[in-house]
């Protein structure tokens, strides 16, 4: 597979539920209302993006907001829940339903892991070193 482009916040959320199983990670959609039900399609493309990390070389290019392939297929985001027109913000899972025009929470999960805006915006990474820089 070629270099996928996803937001830090996702890259985040992989590290969440890595080591979750499937069945587990289908339940926290459920439970925080981005699926009704374990059929939706948006479930499969999370388990296999999060399978994505399984590959050591599989590669990603970070982005810090706008929309990437997991927020255009997202039912939140279908919805207008996590849009700059209508806004949710969770408490406790904010790094899930953040704005999305709003380029400040990635920013704060590269400060997190300790890398700079425009290092990634310039380099790819492969699941390997994300997930020793983020430390999955």
């Amino acid at each position: 597979m070629g270099t996928l482009t996803i937001r830090a916040h996702h890259a985040e959320s992989a590290k969440a539920v890595y080591n979750l199983p499937k069945d587990a990670i289908t339940q926290m959609l459920i439970k925080m209302e981005y699926v009704s039900t374990e059929n939706d399609p948006f479930v499969e493309l999370i388990n296999n993006f999060v399978d994505l990390f399984d590959n050591p070389k599989q590669r990603f290019k970070l982005k810090v907001g706008g929309l990437d392939f997991i927020c255009e297929k997202c039912p939140k985001f279908k919805r207008r829940e996590c849009n700059p027109e209508k806004p949710k913000k969770i408490v406790g899972e904010a790094f899930l339903t953040a704005d999305y025009s709003d380029p400040s929470n990635d920013e704060k999960i590269l400060k997190k892991y300790g890398l700079e805006v425009e290092r990634v915006e310039e380099e790819i990474f492969t699941s390997e070193e994300l997930k020793y820089l983020m430390d999955f």
